[in-house]
C-alpha cells in the first residue's frame, strides 16, 4: 500500500496497521479503516467523528508504449505511452 494519501488534495493520510489495529492517521486526527462487511468492494474510513465510504474500482490498467514515426520525417520518432483500464476504459 502507498505511504501517502490525499483527502479533497489534502495530504497526509496514512492508512496503517498497528499490531491487530487498522490505523487511519489524517491531518484531523487519528482514525480506524477497514472493509465494510457486507461489501467486500467498499472500505470505510472513519475520522473527525465521521464514516466514509469509499467504492473500490474495478479498474486493472494497462499500459503500451508505441512509437510514432512521422512520414515527413522518417528519421524522428516520438514514444508514446498510453494507459487504459481494463474493463471500463478510463
Amino acid at each position: 500500500m502507498r505511504d501517502q494519501w490525499t483527502w479533497s488534495g489534502i495530504p497526509g493520510m496514512r492508512f496503517e496497521m498497528q499490531a491487530a489495529n487498522a490505523v487511519l492517521v489524517t491531518p484531523w486526527g487519528h482514525g480506524t479503516w477497514g472493509v465494510v462487511p457486507s461489501r467486500t468492494d467498499v472500505l470505510f474510513a472513519e475520522f473527525a467523528q465521521q464514516v466514509h465510504m469509499h467504492m473500490l474500482t474495478c479498474c486493472s490498467f494497462f499500459t503500451v508504449t508505441v512509437t510514432l514515426t512521422l512520414a515527413l520525417a522518417p528519421t524522428l520518432t516520438f514514444p508514446l505511452t498510453l494507459t487504459r483500464c481494463t474493463c471500463c476504459s478510463s
